[in-house]
């Protein structure tokens, strides 16, 4: 068996900086915050970052007002997405239509992105349907604890132990 995982911003896709954007005009659309203040999102989870976000521009960091700023950012993914247009990085439906190919291989996402904002940015670029499973940025605030989870979800979606190596 063999284990292929994807980040999706910078690897699968461009989405010309749309995330970030949504972000902000969620927070300035749900808190009244304009300018928001901003955080860098490159190589974070989800939840990482929407926890920081609401501190720095002094909102409470709770269960509530994450799932505000969550259900606005949502909202404004897809029309951000359309509107900045960017694009399927080059190589990839190439190189995800011979993975598909190869018997035992299995293609799996290993993202910061919640479940929800993932599947509209690869809804939107047409991949959602090339993968098979998912370990999303929606259970930890640190990047590097997803890799904790590839063992359990691989042989949950499976049904086979995970391999000693995962190509990432």
């Amino acid at each position: 068996m063999t284990v292929v995982l994807f980040d999706i911003d910078g690897t699968l896709i461009d989405s010309q900086g749309a995330g970030g954007a949504a972000l902000s005009m969620g927070l300035t659309e749900v808190f009244g915050i304009s300018p928001p203040r901003l955080v860098a999102l490159h190589g974070r989870t989800d939840l990482g970052v929407f926890s920081e976000l609401l501190t720095l521009n002094g909102i409470e960091d709770s269960q509530e007002n994450f799932s505000r700023l969550q259900a606005a950012y949502f909202a404004k993914l897809p029309e951000e997405l359309a509107r900045r247009g960017g694009r399927v990085l080059p190589g990839v439906i190439d190189m995800l239509a011979r993975l598909r190919h190869i018997p035992g291989c299995h293609v799996g996402l290993l993202t910061g992105n919640m479940p929800i904002s993932a599947r509209i940015k690869l809804d939107h670029f047409g991949l959602w349907d090339w993968f098979e499973f998912g370990i999303f940025g929606d259970t930890v605030i640190h990047r590097p604890e997803l890799s904790g989870q590839v063992r359990s979800v691989v042989n949950n979606h499976s049904g086979h132990e995970v391999p000693s190596q995962c190509i990432i």
